[in-house]
């Protein structure tokens, strides 16, 4: 293995790591905004260890290209679903303050 696939190895490690600790805690977690900042960090070393890998001369193996593009589509999909997710969640926290807000007021005037 050559140091560009094994740079772009430990990316895909780090990346699966945050991808694991974001999957675990909630979206209003203050960690949560660190790990995404990481995520975006990691994903960009990442995108310049595969130009790496790409350009080595060194790197002939086919099968284990053609892996790592299926491995940044797999990012790429657990990525939107997590973004998704955490999207739902934000808003239905705002709705659910809403309504809290909408009774109190009720209380309020009783």
């Amino acid at each position: 293995m050559t140091h560009s696939q094994q740079r772009l190895a430990q990316c895909n490690a780090m990346i699966e790591q945050v991808l694991a600790e974001l999957n675990s805690i909630t979206a209003e977690d203050l960690q949560s905004d660190d790990l995404v900042l990481n995520l975006q960090s990691l994903i960009n070393d990442r995108q310049q260890a595969v130009t790496n890998v790409i350009t080595d001369p060194l790197v002939e193996d086919a099968a284990w290209l053609t892996s790592q593009i299926s491995l940044t589509e797999d990012y790429s999909q657990q990525l939107i679903k997590l973004k998704d997710h955490r999207q739902q969640l934000l808003y239905a926290r705002k709705s659910n303050q809403r309504r809290v807000g909408v009774y109190q007021s009720i209380e309020a005037n009783r």
